[in-house]
């Protein structure tokens, strides 16, 4: 029996059950604000190709650390939207991504 102010939230072709998945609305906004003021988010690149199969640039995704596991995007970002956290989301993703490229020089 779920709460009535849970979410579920389905990951496609994702067959494992995520704890996160059924976190209450007040968990979920307290988990993100927390990841969000940690900057607990890991970045993936995908290059992107030009016709002639040339990197052109890269691509990049967030992850979110929940729950000790690696979030997608399409389970985060649906909660981000609901508890208008755009603002904290952005700054920690370019806060993570300066201190990554700081790293690599």
């Amino acid at each position: 029996m779920q709460a009535h102010n849970s979410w579920q939230v389905k990951e496609i072709g994702d067959k494992k059950e995520h704890n996160y998945l059924t976190w209450s609305q007040a968990h979920w906004q307290e988990t993100l604000q927390d990841v969000f003021a940690n900057e607990q988010i890991e970045l993936m690149v995908q290059q992107v190709f030009d016709k002639d199969e040339t990197p052109i640039f890269g691509e990049i995704f967030s992850r979110l650390k929940l729950d000790n596991e690696i979030a997608s995007a399409q389970a985060f970002l649906p909660m981000v939207d609901r508890f208008d956290l755009h603002v904290e989301f952005d700054k920690a993703v370019v806060n993570t991504l300066i201190r990554s490229m700081e790293t690599i020089r």
